[in-house]
C-alpha cells in the first residue's frame, strides 16, 4: 500500500521499519499510480517551484535485515544484523 506522509516524518518511517531507497519528483497522483500495489511510504519534501504541483518525495521501503537507530542528534544510523 502506498502512503504519502507529511514533510518531516522520515524519522518516524525509519522507526516503523522502513528504509530510504531513493528520492523522486512528481505529483501525488503520478507517484500513487507509479507505486500502486507496493508497500512504500512517500515522505513529502520541498515543492519544485518551476513545476506546478510537483514535489520531491523520499521513497521508503520495508527494511530487510537492518535495524534503524537514531542518535540524540537525529541522525539515522543503520546497523546490520
Amino acid at each position: 500500500m502506498v502512503l504519502i506522509c507529511a514533510f518531516g516524518t522520515a524519522p518516524e518511517q525509519a522507526a516503523n521499519g522502513y528504509t530510504l531507497e531513493t528520492v523522486v519528483t512528481g505529483t501525488d497522483d503520478e507517484l500513487l499510480a507509479s507505486y500502486a500495489e507496493q508497500d512504500v511510504r512517500l515522505v513529502r519534501g520541498p515543492v519544485i517551484s518551476v513545476m506546478k504541483g510537483q514535489y520531491q518525495f523520499a521513497v521508503f521501503k520495508p527494511s530487510v535485515g537492518v535495524v534503524p537507530e537514531f542518535t540524540n542528534r537525529g541522525k539515522l544510523m543503520v546497523l546490520r544484523k
